[in-house]
This record gives structure tokens, sequence and C-alpha cells, in this order.
């Protein structure tokens, strides 16, 4: 198990990095690693209920998804 610490510090405003951020810190809290997530800059406003809601990457990939599993996991975020 090893320990991952992903750093958001990009908002709304460029929707790809916060749902990459998202996606790939929820898959390697699946495969059984810590997980933390730091949210900086704009990208602290993901921490308003809602603001991800509607958020998507131009390949599709919708960061609700993602985040909706690492709050289920109990994965903390940090403002």
């Amino acid at each position: 198990m090893a320990n991952f610490v992903f750093v958001l510090g990009t908002g709304p405003e460029n929707p790809s990095p916060g749902t990459r951020c998202m996606q790939l810190a929820s898959v390697a809290q699946e495969e059984g690693h810590k997980v933390d997530i730091f949210l900086v800059d704009n990208g602290v406003f993901y921490g308003k209920k809602g603001m991800a809601e509607n958020i998507v990457a131009p390949t599709g990939d919708d960061m609700s998804t993602h985040l909706e599993k690492l709050k289920a996991a109990n994965v903390p975020i940090y403002l």
C-alpha cells in the first residue's frame, strides 16, 4: 500500500485537471492505497456543495461520479 497526495489548484474554468484528479484519486483508493486530496487556489470552489455536479471533461468523464466514490470511502479532502 502506498500513500497518494493529490493537489488540485484549478477550478471549474478548466474541467479536465479537476476531473482527472478525482478520477486518479478514486482509482488509487479502489486499489487499496491511502489517499489525501488538497484543494488549493481555484480548486477550493469544489469544496462548495454542488460545484462538481456539472463538471465534465472533454473526454466525457464527469467529476461528480469520482467525487461521490471518494466521499463514500471517507477519503479526506482538505481546503
